[in-house]
């Protein structure tokens, strides 16, 4: 769990003289700017508190029944590709121009070359050429998007850029995800794109350069066995064939010892020190005592269902769903449905969320209700809900004389169900407002609309009647809201309040 203060833009939404509210030209999406900010002379911000969640991510996977339908010695077998579709980057950039008041912005063009059918050769339909302007982001991102996806594709396992979407990380920076080329087939292991040095022409920008770079490449594990009477032996295979496909992992200087301080027996390393690891590494746990075939019998479909866990190096992180490339039974016949979904995410990292609420600055008090909030504290017990504790300043509008205060916030984490998860085809906004969905998979204890129902109990200190008048404040004493002027109680009278 982690908890933080970050400083943010108050904005305002714009309206015209007349007080008319301005939208973006041609949609109804409103205008907002930073509000201004009279004591300073810049723009007004606020402090709020944020947190994350981090948990280790847990995949389902359940199978057909076909698997367990075993006449032949031989087990039915799958195929997993993890790491979902391959990611590559490309940088634009430049070197800083010294004794110079300004930078001038990047600008020019290049080809991106992508060896679609890997035969090592540039040909014509594979290099486009794309322009390229620092300032006109979502230009560029849309400007190589059709480039790549209008490259043709190679033979079944060579590349495919038709399913392309670029987006951007910064003006110099832009993500290129692959995709899915073909629906309900694997995630395809892409060529990296290569940027032939003699076709970038810049007008602008001091010494630019492309680069490309791969983030993340889709991994396949071949023929896990599926046992079908033992799960624990199927669970077991899953792990084993996840740990035997691995990866090296550089983890440590070139040069080391230092050149100058040689030890006797060892040398200035000429390559780093590797690390073999599990790409990723997993634990899985079979689901048992599940019917899902609605027969009353849960027996017959065990060894169908697994959680699929991902720790170690890879816990805490959010994973792309696994996808299900190949299945097939005993005979090696193929028994994989296209469509059906084989996997779903039951429990992951949660965003980022906002923890103290929205404040609205009341236009007829005579200074701002938009205060600080600061020194986030987080404690946790050991079923993984949380309460998160902070400072925040309190207004004299609110409590006079006051500088400080103290508030808390309760959550507990329940998993991705259907219709508070967002992803979900039966996600249901309003019932996940009402639940106190925050972020996915989070909630608070205490769901906005919930009814809080407190007991007031008055008693003499001598035996007898009671009657009088007194004032009761609720919440934050708001006189409105928040608070009920002159209750007058009589202990003889049924129906006080």
């Amino acid at each position: 769990m982690a908890t933080w203060t970050r400083t943010d833009l108050v904005l305002q939404l714009q309206t015209d003289s007349s007080g008319n509210v301005q939208f973006v030209p041609s949609t109804n999406i409103p205008i907002y700017a930073p509000a201004y900010d009279a004591t300073t002379g810049g723009n007004k911000t606020d402090q709020n508190i944020y947190a994350r969640y981090f948990t280790d991510e847990v995949q389902r996977i359940t199978l057909p029944a076909e698997v367990l339908n075993n006449s032949l010695p031989a087990n039915a077998r799958m195929t997993l590709t993890a790491d979902g579709s391959e990611i590559q980057k490309l940088s634009v950039t430049a070197t800083y121009q010294p004794y110079s008041g300004g930078q001038s912005n990047i600008e020019g063009q290049f080809e991106v070359f992508f060896d679609a059918n890997m035969n090592n050769v540039m040909d014509p339909a594979e290099h486009p050429l794309v322009q390229f302007r620092e300032t006109d982001m979502a230009g560029n991102a849309l400007r190589l998007q059709q480039a790549l996806r209008g490259i043709p594709a190679g033979l079944p396992g060579q590349g495919n850029s038709s399913a392309v979407t670029v987006s951007v990380v910064n003006s110099h920076e832009y993500l290129i995800d692959f995709g899915v080329p073909i629906p309900g087939q694997p995630a395809i292991n892409q060529p990296e794109i290569v940027i032939p040095p003699s076709s970038v022409s810049f007008t602008s920008g001091f010494f630019p350069a492309v680069l490309p770079s791969t983030v993340r490449e889709p991994v396949t594990i071949l023929n896990i066995p599926i046992s079908p009477t033992n799960p624990r032996s199927t669970a077991v295979a899953i792990e084993t064939y996840f740990a035997q496909t691995a990866t090296d992992i550089p983890i440590g200087p070139i040069d080391y010892p230092p050149t100058d301080e040689p030890s006797p027996g060892h040398r200035a390393r000429t390559s780093p020190e590797i690390l073999r690891t599990p790409v990723p590494q997993v634990s899985v746990i079979p689901v048992l005592g599940v019917d899902l075939d609605g027969d009353g019998e849960t027996a017959d479909d065990d060894g169908r269902v697994f959680d699929i866990h991902f720790t170690g190096a890879d816990g805490k992180k959010d994973h792309p769903e696994l996808i299900v490339a190949a299945l097939t039974d005993e005979f090696g016949a193929s028994i994989l449905d296209p469509l059906a979904d084989y996997l779903r995410t039951v429990k992951e990292p949660s965003t980022e969320f906002r923890v103290n609420p929205a404040e609205a600055d009341d236009p007829f008090t005579p200074y701002s209700d938009v205060v600080h909030q600061r020194n986030p504290v987080v404690a946790m017990d050991p079923d993984g809900d949380f309460v998160i504790t902070w400072e925040s300043v309190v207004p004299d509008s609110v409590l006079p004389n006051s500088v400080s205060d103290i508030y808390a916030k309760r959550y507990t984490p329940f998993g991705l169900i259907g219709q508070f998860d967002p992803t979900d085809a039966a996600y249901d906004a309003a019932a996940a407002e009402n639940f106190g969905v925050v972020t996915t998979g989070i909630r608070a204890l205490v769901a906005p609309d919930a009814q809080v129902t407190q007991r007031l109990k008055l008693d003499a200190t001598v035996g007898g009647v009671v009657t009088g008048t007194f004032r009761l404040r609720i919440g934050d004493g708001n006189l409105e809201t928040g608070e009920i002027e002159n209750i007058i109680y009589d202990s003889t009278l049924a129906g006080n309040g």
